[in-house]
């Protein structure tokens, strides 16, 4: 992923490149966006707020699992630690599914993995929609 965050900062960039770096982040978001109504729409009305409760608590939760201990500029270990935060929001989602009998599991899970990776996942979409917009390098 970093390789291809620091091809954005090339100078030989052509137009249709920096076009789909600036284009394909708000792209995901949309998707993602568009995921999360699917999920709750088709939802029995009772069951939202459980759901949203359950969204809220995983994507503040990820983020603790995911950039702590070791902070943003930690160790460089984020793949175990992203498997961790996933993990926890799947055992997160059957357990929900426990509870919340008027959805099915796999929804409660989608759920929850879809706002585990809210916040570390737009934090990456909108590094790399920054670096191809502005046209700059970090230095």
């Amino acid at each position: 992923m970093a390789g291809a965050l620091l091809a954005i900062c090339e100078p030989s960039w052509q137009t249709s490149e920096r076009l789909l770096w600036t284009l394909g982040p708000v792209a995901i978001v949309l998707i993602w966006v568009a995921l999360m109504f699917r999920l709750l729409w088709r939802s029995p009305d009772r069951a939202r707020g459980p759901m949203l409760l359950l969204w809220a608590l995983c994507a503040v939760l990820g983020p603790i699992i995911f950039l702590f201990p070791e902070g943003v500029q930690g160790d460089q270990d984020f793949l175990l630690r992203f498997e961790l935060s996933v993990a926890v929001a799947v055992v997160l989602g059957l357990l929900a599914s426990l509870r919340v009998r008027s959805v099915g599991p796999a929804k409660l899970i989608g759920i929850t993995i879809l706002g585990d990776i809210a916040v570390p996942g737009l934090l990456v979409l909108l590094f790399a929609f920054g670096l191809a917009a502005s046209g700059s390098c970090i230095d």
